[in-house]
């Protein structure tokens, strides 16, 4: 008898302890995103120089996002998304669009709470217009992120997220003249994500 109860007591321990089984997922986030530091440079044979912009510091925030658990530590994940159009006197930046890939490093608190990490890089468009007409460029910069998840239920959860991302593409072209715009990204959102 006090085998048996000995074999139960491993097998309970074990069972508690093992991770999660991989699992793919996916998922949904909205928020504000707050674009600080907005900078515009020149680059030219015979001006060189940056100011800061007078232009809209926040907008509208959504992304998508699909992602595959390893276990209950580590995960990879795919996100794509975008941005509101931030206005001012000298144009207006739209079409601002990403597409990221990170690693991702949880931490849980509780079985319902997690706090989590994430690393990697995205791919950043956008398109500027003027007066003195429209501009698209792209970059690649790295992108990271914090934020804390709370499993409603095996498969569905939510999770508040901050990501941060720093971006830069050209407003201007002419010759050998040429301007940037750069920025700081700051990204508060709510989302949710359910598990397969």
């Amino acid at each position: 008898m006090k085998r048996i109860r000995v074999g139960l007591l491993i097998a309970s321990i074990g069972s508690v302890s093992s991770p999660v089984s991989a699992q793919p997922y996916v998922g949904i986030s909205l928020g504000q995103a707050y674009f600080s530091d907005i900078k515009a440079s020149i680059n030219s044979p015979t001006r060189k120089g940056s100011q800061k912009l007078d232009i809209d510091d926040n907008s509208l925030a959504i992304k998508l996002l699909t992602g595959y658990e390893f276990n209950q530590f580590i995960a990879i994940e795919g996100s794509i998304g975008g941005y509101d159009a931030l206005d001012g006197p000298m144009g207006s930046l739209g079409d601002m669009r990403f597409f990221a890939f990170q690693g991702k490093a949880t931490l849980p608190i509780t079985q319902k709470l997690n706090t989590f990490a994430k690393a990697g890089f995205s791919y950043y468009s956008a398109r500027f217009e003027s007066i003195y007409g429209d501009v698209s460029d792209d970059s690649v910069s790295g992108k990271y992120g914090l934020g804390m998840e709370f499993r409603i239920t095996d498969n569905f959860s939510a999770a508040f997220e901050w990501d941060y991302m720093e971006a830069e593409v050209d407003i201007f072209k002419l010759g050998d003249a040429s301007a940037t715009m750069s920025t700081k990204i700051s990204v508060f959102s709510l989302g949710a994500a359910y598990r397969f």
